[in-house]
């Protein structure tokens, strides 16, 4: 049977990421913090450690946001809700890979 990933270890993993994120920016820069990189130095580094848990998944970055709800089965009847911008992009898409 696939096994699932905690939510709590998702959680962990986008923590370790953001840290990862600043030690590393702060690094290259002689000491910067993270609130000046980039945002996608911190987004790669959260989609890193979350795709390297343990457990069936894979990871995608800058999916369009009605896209990500179309093929995740969750689009239903009527409009999406006003805070879902549909032309917008999802930065990171944790998807279960049934396998």
């Amino acid at each position: 049977m696939p096994r699932q990933i905690p939510i709590s270890r998702v959680v962990e993993a986008t923590i370790s990421g953001i840290k990862g994120a600043h030690e590393i920016y702060h690094k290259w820069t002689g000491g910067q913090w993270l609130w000046e990189a980039p945002e996608y130095l911190v987004t790669t580094n959260i989609a890193t450690h979350i795709s390297n848990l343990n457990g069936n998944k894979y990871v995608t970055l800058e999916n369009g946001a009605s896209d990500a709800i179309v093929d995740a089965g969750a689009r239903g009847r009527g409009k999406l809700h006003r805070h879902i911008r549909g032309s917008g992009r999802v930065d990171i898409v944790l998807w279960w890979a049934d396998c």
